[in-house]
């Protein structure tokens, strides 16, 4: 009998399996009929071509959403990601025996904007066309780019406007001039003053269910809209907020697509960072003053017994102390790491009079919060639940839940001080934390975030049985292999029941052809020690290209000391040329007036590495002035040199930098037709010991050369 039901399930298993394999070619044929040079994306889309490479993705991608697994795919530019990663994620929700629901993550608000209104509605038209199936998808921002219906209504009672652009939203307000509330659509951006006042930029300032204009917030509609989408498409504070808050933000997916995933680790980071300063103090007490100004119970009977004068002062006198403590020249810009054997302030007396103010100030706080605590009991105490309450109580409700959430806040700040400062030699002797002193113009800030996010992204998504998760970028390997971004993800680990798959897509321009790389004959290297002999020489460089190029060049500088000191030189040598540099103007105007006139100069920093997209004869010439390492003042790779001593530069400095130069050099060519000259001014080109492990990241046969008749022929060929 045991013998019988063997057979059975072996041939249950046998059945099943060709089912699966029946399926799965049909997922094939339909992902074939979609890429295919006549297919639907063709039908929709007259300039598609077919990469092949982008198809192997996709259809790669499709095996691992069916397997529930992880994939890590570089997508360089022209390779079209985002369609290799849209397409299969649509085919798998159709064919999925359960629903499927996906966040779909970035760091940019233009990908999100891309994605929202571009990507994502086209490959939901194709979707609709082969399987008349549409999918409801949403965008989700932060509160703070919504416009607060509670704050103008406040605002249309008062008038208490800080200025002209307040105003200017409350016209547009009034007139229903703002699409959904959402701030992106106003005819101007306004200031962080103005902003403060028309939507709730601060934790605590948000009421949720205790406000009156719940029902029709613009945000709460905005998340109501995501809750019942398919396909999410939000930003990595709102993913990282939604973990914070147990899922409260975001709600249950299957998938999670980690779009410019590079930049995850440094946003983790930051978003877990710590920090106080003086003007911690000072903002908390500006939002106690708001308080006395709504209530005069609170004002007359807690708030005024509050010593503001005695809390200020010793917060300037101990963060002064604390400067004189650990900075031997505090007019110069520091950053000063601190370990166990260091005091933080070295006057005691200083140091126990800032605590006596701290645990005074958040005392003062707690009885604001326990009477607000009392009020809403007491209002609220004949109905059944908050809902219940009448509007002729509702307001009163909303006043002192509000003062309730800020006050809230304002003694957490209170307790993280206490902490910060009472446990500040555990956390300096703790691995895992970089703690340190920054002097800023004179300004003292503590601060305190992770060393590594590894563990925390490993355990929140990547070893979830149900979850499958797509990290992407044009950017992920170093030398050809992922090792160092699986390192960084927490994705080196041994996943159970999970396999973690790897592409690197193949760019679809020949950039044999469309690139030349140039290295000038005289050449110094980038590094600290030869610094001076390397700015001395970077103007001619730059005259010499440029006046062969005839414009059409962005100039990417590693510091803004190059930048201001090479342009100086550069402008008066060739005044005829425009040559637009940043800080001049913002940034969305430099790249349009660069875009416009094919012979100006465009004069930029790391922010501009990413993110700027200038196809055509615009950007002929791409000058990088050095190799682009992560600085070496930064905190956190302070922390890791400490750690791991020689070891650092390999493990973090290179893999850092390449990524970034990848990046970098990714702004050249941007279609088939581009041409553009590649110029990296740094002599470690050519002597570094690493060079191969740089010229391995970028994969493709390359043209070279250091004679700069090549380059006049090539941009004039």
């Amino acid at each position: 009998m045991d013998n019988i039901d063997e057979f059975n399930i072996i041939e249950l298993d046998e059945t099943m399996k060709i089912e699966e394999e029946k399926i799965r070619n049909e997922i094939m044929e339909d992902m074939d009929k979609i890429f295919s040079a006549d297919g639907l994306i063709k039908k929709f889309k007259d300039d598609y071509i077919p990469r092949q490479s982008q198809i192997d993705a996709a259809k790669n991608l499709m095996d691992v959403l069916t397997d529930s697994g992880h994939i890590i795919l570089e997508g360089p530019c022209g390779f079209g990601k985002t369609f290799a990663y849209l397409v299969p994620t649509f085919m798998h929700m159709i064919y999925s025996p359960s629903p499927v629901r996906v966040i779909l993550v970035t760091n940019g608000i233009s990908l999100q904007e891309q994605l929202f209104y571009k990507d994502i509605p086209f490959i939901n038209k194709l979707f609709n066309e082969m399987y008349s199936q549409d999918t409801a998808f949403a965008m989700l921002k932060g509160k703070g780019n919504f416009i607060c219906k509670n704050k103008m209504s406040d605002l249309m009672m008062t008038r208490n406007m800080s200025g002209v652009g307040t105003g200017k939203i409350l016209q547009m307000y009034n007139k229903e001039n703002i699409p959904n509330g959402d701030i992106s659509h106003l005819n101007f951006v306004p200031d962080y003053t103005t902003l403060s006042e028309v939507a709730c930029t601060e934790e605590g300032e948000c009421l949720g269910t205790s406000c009156g204009f719940y029902n029709v917030c613009y945000y709460q509609l905005a998340r109501q809209k995501a809750s019942i989408a398919k396909i999410v498409v939000t930003n990595y504070h709102m993913l990282f907020s939604d973990l914070r808050t147990g899922g409260r933000i975001l709600g249950g997916y299957d998938i999670v697509i980690f779009d410019e995933a590079h930049e995850i680790p440094s946003i983790y980071r930051d978003f877990l960072e710590e920090k106080i300063s003086v003007g911690t103090f000072t903002g908390i007490r500006n939002k106690i003053s708001e308080v006395s100004k709504q209530d005069e119970d609170i004002k007359d009977n807690i708030i005024s017994r509050i010593v503001f004068d005695w809390v200020l002062k010793s917060a300037e006198t101990f963060f002064e102390k604390v400067q004189r403590t650990l900075f031997v020249n505090p007019e110069k810009d520091e950053v000063k790491m601190l370990d166990a054997t260091m005091s933080l302030c070295s006057y005691p007396e200083i140091q126990k009079d800032f605590m006596a103010a701290v645990s005074h100030l958040q005392s003062g706080l707690e009885e604001i919060i326990d009477f607000c605590k009392n009020k809403i009991v007491i209002i609220s105490a004949p109905y059944e639940s908050e809902y219940d309450i009448p509007p002729s109580l509702r307001e009163e409700y909303n006043h002192y839940a509000g003062i309730h959430n800020r006050m809230l806040m304002q003694l957490e700040k209170t307790e993280k001080i206490t902490k910060i400062i009472m446990r500040y030699k555990d956390m300096v002797s703790d691995n895992k934390i970089v703690y340190w002193v920054e002097n800023k113009e004179g300004k003292i800030h503590i601060k305190l975030k992770p060393v590594s996010v590894s563990d925390e992204l490993y355990e929140n998504f990547f070893s979830k049985r149900d979850l499958s998760c797509i990290v992407t970028s044009a950017t992920l390997s170093v030398n050809g292999n992922f090792n160092y971004i699986k390192e960084q993800l927490g994705l080196n680990r041994s996943i159970e029941n999970k396999s973690v798959s790897e592409f690197i897509g193949q760019s679809p321009f020949d950039l044999k052809s469309q690139e030349l790389w140039y290295l000038p004959t005289e050449i110094i290297d980038g590094d600290s020690k030869n610094s001076r002999a390397f700015q001395e020489l970077l103007p001619k460089q730059l005259i010499e290209i440029l006046e062969v190029s005839k414009g059409g060049v962005l100039c990417l500088f590693t510091s803004n000391f190059n930048l201001n000191y090479a342009h100086s030189a550069v402008s008066k040598a060739l005044p005829k040329m425009r040559i637009l540099k940043q800080g001049n103007l913002p940034r969305t105007k430099l790249i349009e007036q660069f875009k416009d006139d094919r012979d100006s100069v465009l004069f930029a920093t790391r922010s501009f590495f990413t993110g700027v997209d200038i196809p055509g004869d615009s950007l002929r010439c791409l000058i990088i002035d050095k190799f682009p390492f992560p600085s070496p003042g930064d905190p956190v790779m302070m922390k890791i040199q400490k750690l791991l001593g020689p070891k650092t530069f390999g493990k973090h400095y290179i893999p850092e930098m390449v990524i970034t130069l990848k990046q970098a050099v990714g702004r050249g060519v941007r279609t088939i037709t581009d041409k553009c000259v590649i110029v990296i001014l740094d002599g470690r080109m050519a002597t570094a010991n690493y060079k191969g492990e740089i010229f391995n990241s970028f994969s493709y046969e390359k043209t070279g050369t250091r004679n700069i008749e090549d380059v006049k022929k090539f941009l004039e060929g």
